[in-house]
């Protein structure tokens, strides 16, 4: 694995740090807006680590798993959770879209 950036190890900390505080913005604001709810940071980190560990899947040590009970309970565990992961999202953006979209 490539060694991570200054700036990516400075995000990461960031994004520690915002989960231990309940009224943090997303620790990832260039990309991400600011958060109207706690819930709303938590998916946002739960979508990193989820991002991270895909990453792994497709590496070399990942790769070398490949086929083994261990790499298809991941791959699984994995599925599930992002299924479960959009569907809150979906409900999350429902719940907090402008009222003004419905009526369209």
């Amino acid at each position: 694995q490539a060694p991570r950036s200054r700036e990516e190890l400075q995000e990461e900390e960031a994004a520690r740090q915002a989960l231990a505080d309940p009224n943090a913005d997303c620790p990832r604001p260039k990309r991400i807006a600011v958060f109207p709810t706690r819930r709303h940071l938590e998916l946002c980190l739960e979508g990193q680590e989820i991002e991270q560990r895909l990453f792994y899947l497709t590496e070399d040590d990942g790769r070398r798993n490949r086929g083994t009970d261990e790499f298809a309970a991941e791959i699984t565990t994995l599925s599930e959770l992002v299924r479960a992961r959009l569907k809150e999202c979906e409900n999350l953006l429902a719940a907090t879209a402008p009222q003004a979209d419905h009526a369209k």
